[in-house]
Order: C-alpha cells, then sequence, then structure tokens
C-alpha cells in the first residue's frame, strides 16, 4: 500500500525529571595573602645628618626595617626580590644648614624614578615634610634608595621621620 503524507507534529510531552548532579570541579589556586605578594619599607623615627650636593643624589639615611615579604634589606635600601607594579611612597622631615631647594626623590639603582621627585624650599631649622609616591615597574634585584640633592652649595641636611615603603599591585 502506497505511504500517504506525513501527519502534524503532536503536542510537546511532559517534561522529564531532573537528572543526578555532577561531579563537583577542582578547587583553584589560592590567592595571595592579604591581597599583597611583595611588600617592604624602612623607617627612621631619629635624626640624621647628611652632606648634599647638586649633582649627585645623596642616600638618606634610613636604617629600621618593616615587616617584608618578596622584598630584602640593604644598607638604607630595599632590594625587590619579586619582580611586577610597585607603590613606591615616602616621607622625610627635612631642614637644612642654610636656606635654599632640596629635592628628594626615591632611586632605582641609582637613577631617579619618574614621578617620585620633590622639591621644596627649606629655611634653615624649618622642619619641612617632603613626600612622594609612585607607580612604577620593578625587577627582581633592583636596589631602591631615598637620596637628596641641594639645588645650590653644599648644604647640611638634617633627616627625621623618614619613611620609604614599597608594595607591589600585580598578581
Amino acid at each position: 500500500a502506497p505511504v500517504g503524507p506525513q501527519g502534524p507534529a503532536g503536542a510537546t510531552g511532559a517534561t522529564g525529571a531532573t537528572g543526578a548532579i555532577g561531579a563537583t570541579g577542582a578547587t583553584g589556586p589560592t590567592g595571595p595573602a592579604n591581597g599583597l605578594n611583595a611588600y617592604g619599607g624602612l623607617y627612621d623615627a631619629t635624626t640624621d645628618t647628611a652632606a648634599l650636593n647638586a649633582t649627585t643624589a645623596t642616600t638618606v639615611p634610613i636604617e629600621t626595617p618593616t615587616p617584608a615579604l618578596g622584598v630584602t634589606y640593604g644598607t638604607n635600601s630595599i632590594v625587590i626580590g619579586t619582580p611586577g607594579v610597585y607603590a613606591v611612597e615616602y616621607s622625610a622631615s627635612t631642614d637644612l644648614s642654610e636656606a635654599g631647594d632640596v629635592t628628594l626623590a626615591v632611586l632605582n639603582n641609582g637613577v631617579t624614578i619618574p614621578g617620585t621627585a620633590n622639591e621644596q624650599y627649606v629655611t634653615a631649622t624649618q622642619n619641612q615634610v617632603i613626600s612622594g609616591s609612585t607607580i612604577t615597574t620593578l625587577s627582581a634585584g633592583d636596589t631602591i634608595t631615598l637620596g637628596a640633592t641641594a639645588g645650590t652649595g653644599t648644604p647640611t641636611a638634617t633627616f627625621g621621620n623618614v619613611t620609604l615603603n614599597v608594595r607591589k599591585l600585580d598578581a
């Protein structure tokens, strides 16, 4: 017998029962503790003096280390162990033996990190607070210091309440 044309589709049937729940996926890696995986700093609550000049940055004395992760400490310096993008911050109360300009800046291997230089006019015995910060890329082995230069002459600077901090911002 000949086959006739296909008839219209029937009504959709009832939804079947929900299937079994699948297995749990693998646990992801643990993130960095406290959101930071490298940080460190130096501070000096005492006062120290240093002779300044206008051509070469003098390292500001900062002797006391803070807790650290991913960095080590040298003489008045922070040595980066974990490469990445860092926030770099400093502050110092500064006084000169004679009135004039003084510039503080964070140095990476002896070279000023762009954005950290801050020049202020300081009168004798004024105790001007100078501070600065920036975000920069640092490599393993970079040595971070705080440097000071005079605008002119060779005054003696007195530094107090000095801080220098680094915090790695990227994972």
